[in-house]
C-alpha cells in the first residue's frame, strides 16, 4: 500500500523510532506501522482487520446496531 503523503515527526521521536526499528530488525516504516496497528487494536479490537477485509466494517456497523446486514451488502461481498 502506498500513500502520497509524508509523516513528519520531530527529531527525538525519529531517533526513538530508529532504535525500535533496529531492535526489531525492521525498517522505520514497518516499525511505525506496527506501533500504529498495535495501538488501534488496543483501542478498538478488530479495527485493523476491519480495515483490511472488504465488507467487515459494514458488518460491524450493523452488528453494533443489532441489525442484520442488508442483502445488497452481502451480495457485493461475494
Amino acid at each position: 500500500m502506498s500513500y502520497d503523503q509524508e509523516l513528519v515527526i520531530d527529531a527525538d521521536a525519529h531517533h526513538l523510532l530508529a532504535m525500535v526499528a533496529r531492535h526489531h530488525g525492521q525498517t522505520m516504516e514497518k516499525a511505525l506501522t506496527s506501533m500504529i496497528e498495535a495501538e488501534a487494536e488496543r483501542v478498538e479490537p478488530g479495527l485493523v482487520e476491519d480495515m483490511r477485509r472488504p465488507g467487515a466494517a459494514v458488518n460491524r456497523f450493523y452488528a453494533a446496531m443489532s441489525r442484520r446486514v442488508p442483502v445488497t451488502f452481502l451480495d457485493s461481498e461475494r
